[in-house]
């Protein structure tokens, strides 16, 4: 995901960049986040640090999902057997909205015995 991208969701979903902000994360110390270059040095930094990880403990698989991709479902199910129709983007602003109001109604997977 592109970082600009990241930031405006951060910002836009229920003040979670003010909540970050509270929290003592490696990379993003209480107190730092609220401009947009910090986000974007804890953002780019934090891959980083997830890709020195792996290479660190190369037993770990490392699987990198373009998550606004339209193939990022067959991604998903290629990496983890889930199929393509559980993943999705349930968390979209107007759908945030409707489930405050408490008329979200998603998608359900059945599965057979």
């Amino acid at each position: 995901r592109d970082t600009g991208s990241w930031i405006k969701s951060i910002r836009s979903w229920s003040s979670m960049n003010r909540r970050l902000t509270m929290c003592n994360i490696t990379g993003l110390p209480k107190g730092v986040g609220n401009k947009d270059e910090e986000l974007k040095s804890f953002f780019l930094d934090q891959i980083k640090r997830i890709h020195s990880f792996v290479r660190k403990f190369p037993s770990h698989r490392l699987v990198t999902v373009a998550i606004d991709s339209p193939n990022a479902g067959g991604t998903l199910q290629d990496a983890f057997g889930i199929d393509k129709r559980c993943w999705g983007h349930y968390n979209k602003r107007v759908s945030v909205k409707r489930h405050r109001n408490g008329t979200l109604d998603r998608p359900s997977v059945g599965v057979s015995v």
